[in-house]
C-alpha cells in the first residue's frame, strides 16, 4: 500500500486518487454476474418520436450484459439526465448509455459502443447534426454535426494558456471536430445525443452530476 493512501486506498494527502479502468473492466468480466449496462433515454412528454421508439425497439443487446432501460423525467434536460443516471445506478449499472430520443438509431449500436469499451476506450461520444442553427455555435453549418476541442498551441492545449469563459468570449480557443480526420478523436465538448460512460465517471464527480 502506498505510505500516502489510507487502507480503503484514499489519498490522505488531498490527492486525486488514480482510477484503473483496465483493471475495473477485467476484474468484472471475472465475477459470476454479466456487467449491467443501462440505456436511458431523458425526455419528458410522453408522446415520443414514434420511428425513435421503433429503432430503440430493434436495438440489440451485447451479449454477456445484462441490458435495462430507463426514462429520465423532470422539466429541465440537466434534471432529465440526472434522474435517469439516478434510476440506473441505483439498478447497479457499470455502463451508462445516453441516447436522445429525437433521432434514429442503427440496431447494432449498443454493440458497437460497448466494443468500443471493451478496446480500452474510457468514454464515447458520436458526433450528431443539431435540429438547426444555433448563431452562437461558431464554425457550426446548419443542421451540422457538432462537437469540438481546445485548439493546440505552443504550450499543448490552449486551455492552459489562458482561462476559458465560453464560446461567446473566447470562441478563438475552440475548433469544430472534423469527422474525415478518423473514426475516433479526442474532444472536449460534445452533446449526449449518444454517449456511453462507466460508473467510476459519475462517482468521481459530486453531485448534482449534469447542470
Amino acid at each position: 500500500m502506498d505510505p500516502q493512501e489510507q487502507d480503503d486506498g484514499t489519498p490522505t494527502n488531498g490527492a486525486t486518487r488514480r482510477i484503473d479502468m483496465d483493471a475495473i473492466f477485467a476484474q468484472r468480466h471475472r465475477e459470476p454476474r454479466a456487467p449491467k449496462l443501462a440505456v436511458i433515454w431523458p425526455w419528458q412528454s410522453p408522446f415520443v418520436y414514434t420511428r425513435c421508439m421503433e429503432s430503440m425497439l430493434h436495438l440489440q443487446h451485447p451479449a454477456g450484459y445484462e441490458t435495462d432501460v430507463f426514462r429520465g423525467s423532470g422539466w429541465s434536460p440537466a434534471l432529465r439526465h440526472l434522474h435517469g443516471c439516478e434510476q440506473a445506478y441505483s439498478w447497479g449499472a457499470d455502463y451508462f448509455v445516453i441516447l436522445g430520443a429525437d433521432q434514429l438509431y442503427e440496431p447494432d449500436l449498443l454493440c458497437r459502443l460497448v466494443a468500443r469499451l471493451e478496446s480500452g476506450f474510457e468514454a464515447v461520444a458520436c458526433m450528431l447534426p443539431t435540429r438547426g442553427f444555433l448563431a452562437w455555435n461558431h464554425g457550426m453549418k446548419p443542421f451540422g454535426k457538432v462537437a469540438w476541442r481546445f485548439k493546440a498551441s505552443s504550450e499543448g492545449m490552449q486551455a492552459l494558456a489562458r482561462q476559458y469563459h465560453g464560446q461567446a468570449v473566447d470562441p478563438d480557443m475552440l475548433e469544430i471536430i472534423d469527422p474525415a480526420d478518423g473514426d475516433m478523436q479526442r474532444c472536449h465538448f460534445v452533446g449526449s445525443g449518444v454517449l456511453v460512460f462507466r460508473r467510476e465517471h459519475l462517482e468521481a464527480i459530486k453531485k448534482p452530476w449534469f447542470y
